[in-house]
């Protein structure tokens, strides 16, 4: 094995100084370099194995190559955005410091500020709470590196999010085109959950212009134990319903249930929408209608903006738009017989 070689023994086996060798393993300024000697340097690198020293280039530039990622955990929709951002950064010379809050503040409060004296160059934080702790967003914001938050508003911070308010217009609006008139919708409490309100806000908005009967039904969690009870208290009031709007695909999982010790066929009695794709309700039969988020994209949108940032470029706001996915949950409905689905 050949011994590991240092910028200065490179710069002398090639015959050239230090500042030529860094232009060409930077690849800047190259019009300074002759194409001969640039060939030269670059099969010493190959015959040598020469890797840079980032933390010495970081060092000159005043920069410690790291953007920092706070996120809640790593499955389903989060580990994707880890992925989109993971891509970004590889291409780039800026690696990733990762954070797990694990839902719990004070593991969030103690990795971002791990992450501020390790001197990260960039934070992407997914905050916990619908508004981040006062102290702990004016200690990352004083910290002087770009901050951007992603998948979740945080007050003032520049946010790369999925659109969940378009998201619930585009389930009440698919509802409301094939025909349905009465709707029941399971949330989770929106004074507690940001996505919870933004979905019903867009869902609103679309069924109140179209002058559509509809009741939201508020249960505890987006688990699907509580979309299953949530189903059996909308059906078993007093006036029916043609369809469920479920703000949540894992409370669409409970209503699948429901509705089938109710003895009432997804699809043809009544009509089931989700939303968020993903996996809860890939398996469901008949397959659930649901509007499908891009968490790899706003993974990707989130590192390009912080690359901008340090790039100098003011960062902004972004909503990432979400796509109705057709599953016969609801496109069966025409085969109904009407008020089916009896509460």
């Amino acid at each position: 094995m050949l011994p590991r070689i240092t910028l200065k023994q490179l710069a002398e086996k090639a015959g050239v100084s230090t500042a030529t060798v860094s232009r060409v393993c930077n690849g800047r300024e190259l019009q300074k370099v002759s194409p001969a000697v640039r060939e030269r340097i670059q099969q010493l690198i190959s015959r040598y194995g020469y890797v840079p020293d980032s933390n010495a280039r970081n060092l000159v530039c005043g920069r410690s190559g790291l953007i920092g990622v706070q996120m809640l955990g790593l499955s389903g929709s989060t580990g994707e955005i880890v992925e989109g951002i993971s891509e970004v950064l590889s291409a780039s010379s800026y690696g990733m410091l990762l954070g797990i809050s694990a839902w719990q503040e004070e593991r969030e409060s103690e990795a971002l500020r791990m992450m501020l004296r390790k001197g990260v160059d960039a934070l992407l934080w997914l905050p916990i709470g619908a508004e981040p702790d006062p102290e702990l967003k004016r200690t990352v914001k004083k910290a002087g590196c770009p901050v951007i938050a992603f998948n979740k508003a945080a007050g003032d911070i520049p946010c790369i999010m999925d659109d969940q308010r378009l998201a619930g217009a585009l389930a009440a609006k698919h509802l409301v085109e094939i025909g349905c008139k009465r709707l029941a919708i399971l949330s989770p409490d929106m004074e507690k959950d940001s996505h919870a309100r933004l979905r019903l806000e867009g869902a609103g908005v679309v069924l109140r212009e179209k002058n559509v009967a509809h009741k939201v039904f508020t249960v505890e969690s987006w688990r699907s134990e509580h979309g299953y009870e949530g189903v059996l208290k909308a059906l078993t009031a007093r006036k029916r319903v043609d369809a469920l709007l479920c703000t949540g695909d894992r409370l669409a999982v409970g209503a699948y249930r429901a509705c089938a010790e109710l003895k009432l066929r997804v699809g043809e009695d009544i009509a089931i929408c989700g939303i968020g794709g993903g996996e809860p309700g890939t398996a469901l039969l008949p397959k659930l209608t649901t509007v499908v988020f891009h968490p790899r994209e706003v993974g990707r949108k989130a590192a390009q903006t912080a690359l901008y940032a340090l790039a100098g470029k003011q960062p902004a706001n972004l909503l990432i738009e979400p796509e109705l996915c057709l599953g016969e949950s609801t496109i069966l409905l025409s085969v109904r017989q009407p008020g089916a689905g009896a509460i």
